[in-house]
This record gives C-alpha cells, structure tokens and sequence, in this order.
C-alpha cells in the first residue's frame, strides 16, 4: 500500500502516464537499490496501453479456468480491446488449469498482446502459438512453486475448486523443490506461511450442504449461492 495522500494505484498510473517505471520501495536502502539497478536498465518505453490475452484451441482444450477469477466477467470494455492491462514495468503470471481434448492439435492456444508503439502510431499486435508439446509429465521447479503459492491463496479463500486440496500436498510441493530452490528466502516464508495455515484453518467445508464432495466434477460447474 502506498503513503498518504498517495496509493499504489495512482502512482502506477501517473508512471504509465509519464512513460516511467513504477517501483516500490520500502526504506532508504531498498530505495537505493532499485536507483542503481534502474541506472544500468534501458529507460526507453516500448509500448503503451499494453494488452495480453489468451485464447486456447477448442480442438486442443476441452474447458479451462483461470485460477483466482473465477467470477470475473472475460468480456472487454465497449471500444476495449480483450485481455489483461498490464502498467508501466509491470509483469504477470496467470495460471489456468485445463483439460485437454482427444487427438493431437498441435497448437494448445495463442497468446496475443495488443499495444501502441511509444513513439504513436496505430495498435500494433503480436502473438504466438503455444504448443501442445509445451504439456510436460511433471512441473519444473517454478512451476512447482508457482502451483503451491497459488493452491495455498485458493485454500485461503475457500475457492469451491480446492475443497480436495489439503495443506500436507502443498507442503509436500514445496518440499519436492531441488535443494536450491528450497533454502531461497521466498520459498521458506512460503512453507511457512502454509504451516501456520494448516495450523489454524479449522473450517469446514462451506459448500457440503449444496454440492457434496463426493459429487464434485470439474466438468460440471454448480451454482453455488454463497
């Protein structure tokens, strides 16, 4: 969160409307670092207005989700293009859970960006194919990590799609990390973090009494008033 009388969400658009970078620092030292690396980077803008979207392969993907916006409306804003706006320096990780379809389509999705050249000009987009030989038989170590932050937020917020996660599988994902991996500060806090969950989470299943656990399929979405 920002300081008063300004919050992170004005400074990041005040950035993106100077053509700056947006960093956050939360003393004099972290300040200083970020100065310096800011220092060696190229400051020149690419891109405006940048927007990301994917759109999977009907003939490859049978349904997907995409973890934590489950609720959200996927439509663009009248005279918007579709997709996620990203700010100034900005970076983002989504994660979709899908089910793949019969056959072998080659091309899983298309992950397009949409944007306007920093110097004018007409909106520009790029895009590339993810292919279906980017499915590997297990994740790597980032997205490993990646899947236990992502599980514990879901079992966090009691999302309807993780009432069969339990915090022993997150731990044992975290523990599964190659020893590298393991001893990085962010991991440890994670493990951590996930510990004193299953520590103190003592709910029950909220949505028992209207979908029980026995009948849950992630083919078939109920209406869940709650």
């Amino acid at each position: 969160m920002g300081h008063r009388p300004y919050d992170d969400a004005l400074l990041e658009d005040l950035t993106r409307r100077a053509g700056g970078r947006y960093r956050f620092a939360a003393d004099a030292d972290a300040a200083g670092v970020a100065l310096l690396e800011v220092a060696g980077e190229d400051l020149a803008v690419a891109a405006r207005d940048v927007r990301i979207r994917v759109a999977f392969e009907t003939a490859a993907v049978t349904r997907y989700r995409l973890l934590g916006y489950e609720g959200r409306h996927a439509g663009a804003a009248p005279g918007q293009p579709p997709g996620a706006t990203l700010g100034a320096a900005a970076s983002v990780t989504a994660l979709y859970e899908i089910k793949l379809a019969p056959g072998d389509a080659p091309t899983l999705a298309t992950v397009e960006a949409r944007f306007t050249p920093a110097d004018g000009g007409d909106l520009e987009v790029v895009s590339a194919p993810v292919p279906r030989s980017a499915v590997a038989d297990a994740p790597s170590a980032s997205g490993r990590l990646a899947l236990a932050a992502a599980g514990l937020a879901e079992k966090l917020r009691g999302a309807y799609w993780a009432r069969a996660l339990d915090y022993d599988l997150l731990v044992g994902l975290l523990d599964g990390l190659p020893p590298g991996w393991r001893d990085r500060a962010d991991v440890v806090a994670l493990r951590a973090a996930t510990e004193r969950a299953r520590t103190l989470d003592r709910r029950g299943d909220r949505f028992a009494a209207e979908a029980p656990l026995s009948s849950m399929s992630f083919d078939h979405v109920p209406v869940v008033r709650r």
